[in-house]
């Protein structure tokens, strides 16, 4: 409105008998396109300038945390200043956690990824019992989130502490620690339950009780496992 009212007075001003009204319409149009092509120029531009602060925006906060080789596997890693830690992205999801180590033992706390149903997130050298698998575990490992605690226990970590196959669904995300349980199981004399195979292999599956699946072999009592009987 205040343009064309702009663009009617700087007519009257220009207008003379001598340019005809033919030349006055020309000039009005001229006049015209010239007002408003800046207007519509700016706002297109603060549109495109708006558009590109969010892309940007959404550009920093997904470039925060960067592609990196974790133990092994491809993982993306976050800044984080804690102490002897890590912070990462689950790979499909908009979800986080961390991975800490205190005396040789791994530690990871906060969600467990919800689209990732081989456990990729538990992918990791050096954990035991590692291994690339075609079965639902990638890697023989997963995490287990019990009750409303934010620290997840690895598989690994359940086994050493009894808890797997021991009659009880003990993780609220996944019933695999009670998933092919059929094998035949042995109780031990601390109560603890393992699969049979697993007694007197040289490899230490309960280190939670000494090592108490390895303490008890061709009749003879072995390793650390001493300390408690003696």
């Amino acid at each position: 409105g205040s343009n064309l009212h702009y663009v009617t007075l700087l007519l009257g001003k220009l207008y003379t008998p001598r340019l005809g009204h033919a030349s006055c319409e020309l000039l009005m149009l001229v006049l015209l396109l010239l007002l408003l092509a800046p207007a519509s120029s700016t706002e297109s531009s603060i549109s495109v300038s708006a558009t590109s602060k969010l892309r940007t925006d959404h550009a920093t906060l997904s470039d925060k945390c960067q592609i990196d080789e974790h133990r092994g596997f491809l993982k993306y890693r976050c800044p984080y200043k804690g102490w002897k830690g890590s912070k990462f992205k689950c790979h499909n999801s908009e979800e986080f956690y961390y991975v800490q180590y205190e005396h040789q033992t791994t530690i990871y706390q906060g969600h467990v990824c919800s689209n990732d149903s081989h456990y990729y997130q538990a992918c990791g050298r050096g954990f035991d019992g590692f291994k690339i698998t075609n079965n639902e575990t990638l890697c023989q490992n997963y995490l287990c989130q019990q009750s409303t605690e934010e620290i997840l226990l690895l598989a690994v970590q359940l086994k050493e502490v009894g808890k797997v196959c021991d009659g009880n669904t003990d993780c609220n995300n996944t019933k695999l620690d009670e998933t092919g349980c059929d094998i035949q199981q042995t109780t031990l004399p601390s109560g603890k339950r393992i699969q049979s195979n697993q007694i007197c292999d040289d490899k230490c599956d309960l280190a939670a009780t000494d090592c108490e699946d390895e303490a008890n072999c061709n009749g003879l009592t072995y390793g650390i496992y001493c300390n408690k009987t003696s």
